[in-house]
């Protein structure tokens, strides 16, 4: 009985390890983006201003924690976007979200840490435009928090 609960232990410490490693992220591929990284660009009440030059290839960073159920989605409809002709998305999911997530450096085994979401876009003419962002969690509409961007591509 002893040894059959050591053999259990043992089994669950080495598994137990494999279980909380963390999948092997990649960092997203920037070459060439012109980088704004939301919280370190001018922002007033949930609300930032950008300016990006047209024909360059641009991505916005947002911090954001999946691991709480917030995530960050585009909220502008996909034909608002392209009846301007300012901007085309260039990485989102079915549901409006990147796909492209990288989570902070922190302590092996430690869960729960945030990270980006990143939202690439092509600029293909002079204009202003404004990026509606939302944090929410899908099951919890009253969740949701509004970030704008208000985008001048020169």
């Amino acid at each position: 009985m002893k040894t059959n609960i050591i053999i259990l232990l043992i089994i669950f410490a080495t598994t137990s390890n494999i279980l909380c490693d963390e999948p092997v992220q990649t960092k997203p591929n920037l070459d060439g983006y012109q980088v704004f990284t939301w919280g370190k660009t001018v922002r007033e009440n949930n609300e930032a201003s950008l300016t990006a030059e047209v024909g360059k290839n641009i991505v916005i960073r947002i911090k954001s924690n999946p691991t709480t159920g917030y995530q960050i989605f585009l909220d502008n409809k996909p034909t608002e976007l392209e009846s301007t002709g300012i901007v085309k998305p260039l990485n989102l999911n079915a549901e409006g979200g990147s796909d492209e997530y990288l989570v902070d450096p922190h302590p092996k085994g430690m869960v729960g840490v945030p990270g980006f979401s990143y939202f690439k876009f092509a600029t293909l003419k002079k204009g202003e435009i404004k990026l509606k962002f939302v944090s929410k969690q899908s099951w919890n509409p009253e969740s949701a928090v509004t970030l704008s961007v208000n985008l001048t591509v020169v």
